[in-house]
């Protein structure tokens, strides 16, 4: 018979034990909802340990993949708090700001895996950095802004066409190589 690796079969007994804990606490959260008032401040502060359970769980069982999740679910329910609580914004600034925390969240990821595995991932950058300007003209709530990000949602298929056919010129000039 084939035996698991020892290192193998900790690593399950230690993801079963990070789902065992995470379902505690949400069934613990889902059931004391049930017999308090439940604020706004509850649910965003839910959202907020969620992430920072899976952001430390994957540091502490040195998995990364768990830190993708808790850097997302943990930025944007900042984004939410600072939305709601710390000041004072109104239509597109609140959805900028929450986007904001958004964006926030994939660039951790970045530096997280620069931190965690000594190597650059620049995928999270892409996102964050589209999120980050449109949270950013969405914060400043300009009317130019606005039209700006207007313009862009209608003409940002253009970017995929160009990347589509840069991929077939590309691919038809290595096979002539």
């Amino acid at each position: 018979m084939h035996e698991k690796p020892e290192v193998e079969v900790k690593g399950e007994q230690r993801d079963r034990s990070f789902l065992a804990v995470v379902l505690i606490i949400l069934g613990l959260l889902a059931l004391l909802s049930n017999f308090v008032t439940v604020t706004e401040d509850v649910g965003i502060l839910a959202l907020i340990l969620v992430g920072v359970v899976f952001l430390a769980y994957g540091l502490y069982a040195w998995r990364f993949g768990f830190t993708i999740p808790g850097c997302i679910i943990t930025g944007t329910g900042i984004g939410v708090f600072v939305s709601q609580r710390l000041v004072d914004p109104s239509g597109e600034v609140e959805g900028g700001i929450i986007v904001l925390g958004l964006a926030a969240g994939f660039i951790a990821i970045s530096i997280l895996s620069y931190l965690f595995k000594q190597k650059n991932s620049w995928w999270p950058l892409i996102p964050g950095g589209i999120l980050g300007v449109v949270g950013a003209m969405l914060t400043i709530n300009t009317p130019a802004s606005l039209d700006l990000l207007e313009q862009v949602g209608r003409f940002w298929p253009l970017i995929l066409l160009v990347i589509g056919v840069w991929i077939l010129l590309d691919r038809h000039e290595q096979q002539r190589d």
